[in-house]
């Protein structure tokens, strides 16, 4: 019975909306006047300009920083001895 209701509420008003008369939005018969202005096309949002380069160089060089490791060439008789002295000059405190 419910059901049966809520049909007849939904479709009571659904005769007098689709009989009237509705005017078109635009006349398509009418020439369309001048076009004022011209459209720009849409700025391109993943483009980096040279000032954000230099902004994310800054960034990424404070983030990062230099490693304590001093320059040069070393080399070492096994890779247990490289990887000790590199946690030994990682975790040496910074000057």
């Amino acid at each position: 019975m419910a059901a049966r209701y809520a049909v007849a509420l939904a479709t009571k008003h659904r005769r007098a909306y689709y009989e009237r008369d509705m005017k078109p939005v635009v006349n398509l018969d009418e020439t369309f006047g001048k076009v004022v202005g011209r459209r720009q096309p849409p700025a391109d949002g993943l483009t980096v300009t040279p000032a954000q380069q230099a902004q994310d160089a800054r960034a990424w060089k404070n983030a990062l920083r230099t490693f304590p490791i001093p320059k040069g060439v070393y080399r070492f008789r096994t890779h247990e001895k490289a990887d000790a002295w590199l946690w030994q000059m990682l975790t040496r405190p910074r000057r």
